[in-house]
């Protein structure tokens, strides 16, 4: 019975942080959207990575480290204790919970090998300068031009976009991707699909989702765009071209990959207008955005050593964590 009853204080503990965690972060998001709509594209892209990815994360983390080992030292382990109705369906559904979260990350994983595989079948390899992964071209009735893979990714270029991009504009497209691979946006797919948590249910969390992929296309478009003084009007101009090729209502969707297009035709036209109106002159960042990119960047590391440092200066946080976990347990009896 002890080891259900901490069992079932972990769980519900993971469910109830991630909810207030999520309201939090989804708090955040609705206070700093339009303060951030100016932002370089990179810097907003880690910032709506860290709120999507935070409640899941802190979540567990104060679960592991500080519910369960405050119930494993404090527990009187001889103490009769039985699981409560209320207790019960809130560890039932966190578990159902973190199943699914399991469960979305290996399926995207064998969704991903079938398609590389299917592609695999008919590709050629070719070869593209300074590119640093495998790329091969392949017969597909869509203009397709991805980064398929998170561990092991793999460019893919359709041969029809082959035949209907220029030199240029194809080298646009490919930069795109390269900068798609540099900031590992896949593997961060990946992530934010195994946080199957409060925020995938609320509306704040699925706005999360969309801006977070909208900044991260952003990102790569400068990217680009940064490259050759041409390189942002070859990049629009592929982007309508593919655009155009798309039959209505078809959207180009990868279990995890980064698409040149993976949305709908007024996603592709704000970026052809951000493209045209870019200015490779300008400064992207200032030093105080980049040191909030750095902070961004570590912020889950320095939160954990500083809560490790805090629970071996102070044992006694562990003792009045379980004191609050038997108070929220005795009001839901």
């Amino acid at each position: 019975m002890f080891e259900m009853l901490g069992f079932c204080i972990l769980l519900a503990a993971v469910l109830t942080l991630n909810t207030i965690t999520s309201s939090l972060a989804a708090l955040i998001w609705h206070k700093l959207a339009r303060r951030t709509t100016n932002w370089p594209p990179a810097l907003r892209a880690r910032l709506l990575f860290t709120l999507r990815v935070a409640p899941a994360t802190i979540s567990l983390l104060l679960a592991l480290m500080m519910v369960l080992p405050a119930y494993l030292l404090n527990e009187p382990r001889n103490k009769v204790e039985p699981v409560s109705y209320q207790l019960g369906i809130l560890s039932v559904t966190s578990a159902i919970a973190l199943c699914l979260a399991a469960w979305r990350g290996l399926n995207a994983r064998s969704a991903t090998k079938r398609l590389v595989r299917n592609w695999l079948q008919s590709a050629t390899p070719i070869e593209i300068p300074d590119l640093t992964i495998p790329a091969f071209r392949f017969p597909h009735q869509l203009p397709i031009l991805a980064i398929i893979g998170s561990w092991r990714p793999k460019l893919f270029v359709s041969e029809r976009l082959l035949q209907t991009l220029s030199p240029a504009e194809l080298a646009a497209t490919i930069a795109h991707e390269k900068g798609h691979l540099i900031a590992k946006d896949n593997l961060k797919r990946v992530a934010v699909r195994m946080c199957c948590d409060v925020l995938s249910i609320l509306p704040s969390g699925r706005s999360l989702d969309r801006a977070w992929i909208e900044a991260t296309e952003a990102a790569a478009d400068e990217y680009a765009a940064h490259q050759t003084q041409n390189m942002a009007v070859e990049l629009a101009s592929a982007l309508i071209k593919i655009a155009r090729l798309i039959p209505a209502g078809e959207r180009i969707t990868l279990p995890v990959g980064a698409a040149l297009i993976g949305q709908d035709e007024p996603g592709v036209a704000f970026r052809v207008q951000a493209l045209l109106a870019f200015d490779r002159r300008l400064n992207t960042t200032c030093d105080a955005q980049n040191a909030l990119f750095s902070f961004l960047y570590w912020c889950p590391v320095f939160g954990v050593a500083l809560l490790a440092l805090l629970l071996l200066s102070y044992p006694a946080i562990l003792s009045n964590v379980h004191e609050i976990t038997e108070f929220v347990i005795s009001q839901l009896k």
